[in-house]
């Protein structure tokens, strides 16, 4: 009787355990993103962009910027002669070039959307001629002006506003 009583608590304690695991409660939102690619963004030549919003039920959390300037191409493009070659340029000299871009992006991206210097954070570096930018905007710092903003509406702004392909 005694290993019967406890037979019958094991398997009414295991079956609690399984159903404990199915419950009413919604699944996590699932995360998406879309993938925007800009080439030769804003009709500058060696300038590249990759733009990618992610959040959940479609509703925008983040962007991420990824931007590609190609020094030379953009001097080339602009008829301007001048030559430049950051791979001679001196660690010191690309470190002091970086940093003033990482702050100068942060804070003039800031500025412009009229949001707080802390929804946008920015990296950068040199990459032979290339200036690698990196920022990201956090969209729940960025106000209720940018608030909701679907990720289809986001895609839709970024073809219409800067020609990118998006997926």
């Amino acid at each position: 009787m005694k290993n019967m009583m406890k037979g019958a608590v094991l398997g009414t304690l295991a079956t609690v355990l399984l159903l404990s695991g199915c419950s009413n409660e919604p699944a996590a939102p699932q995360e998406e993103k879309r993938v925007c690619t800009v080439d030769g963004a804003a009709g500058v030549e060696g300038l590249g962009m990759t733009i990618t919003a992610t959040g959940t039920d479609n509703e925008v959390n983040t962007v991420d910027f990824e931007i590609k300037m190609d020094l030379q191409a953009m001097l080339e493009a602009s008829g301007s002669g001048v030559e430049v070659n950051l791979e001679d340029m001196d660690e010191s000299l690309k470190t002091t070039l970086t940093d003033s871009m990482k702050e100068e992006m942060s804070k003039s991206i800031a500025s412009e959307l009229g949001i707080a210097e802390d929804a946008v954070s920015a990296d950068a570096s040199i990459d032979g001629n290339v200036m690698n930018i990196s920022m990201s905007m956090d969209v729940d710092k960025m106000g209720d002006t940018y608030a909701g903003g679907s990720l289809d509406e986001f895609a839709q702004q970024m073809e219409e506003q800067l020609n990118a392909t998006c997926k």
